[in-house]
């Protein structure tokens, strides 16, 4: 089951369909939330190719950016996890440095002045979504 709800989210974490990809985000946060000591190596492939890439992408919906934020929001509520990703990703010399791209992709929404979405008013929504993630990060 592991390699194919791997390969599936995997596929269908960019997906440009918001029920798709709400869905995969969702399964994406149950699966670390409870089974983040047996995920080692395919929670740093999913940081790092779905959700990473979906905050850092220009290409990325202002949809896409907001269902990512709003998982990120719920992960950040775990202090443990946010301990483990730095150690796990971050300290390690090999590491893919998740946690701070994940700090770095959210401040970089927060002040850019490029459209992220289809109005202004998304835009501010979207900012404010990723300002108050990244502020709930040390308050956790």
């Amino acid at each position: 089951i592991r390699q194919y709800l791997c390969l599936s989210l995997l596929k269908n974490g960019v997906s440009p369909i918001p029920a798709i990809l709400q869905l995969s985000l969702d399964i994406f946060v149950t699966l670390i939330k409870y089974f983040k000591a047996h995920l080692k190596s395919e929670i740093g492939v999913f940081f790092s190719n779905i959700l990473l890439r979906i905050l850092e992408s220009s290409n990325s919906s202002g949809p896409q950016k907001r269902l990512t934020i709003q998982a990120l929001r719920v992960l950040v509520a775990e202090p443990q996890l946010m301990v483990d990703l730095f150690l796990n990703y971050d300290c390690d010399l090999e590491g893919k440095g998740i946690f701070t791209s994940m700090c770095d992709g959210l401040s970089r929404l927060t002040l850019t002045l490029q459209a992220l979405s289809e109005t202004t008013e998304q835009d501010a929504q979207l900012k404010q979504l990723a300002l108050e993630t990244l502020v709930a990060i040390p308050e956790s």
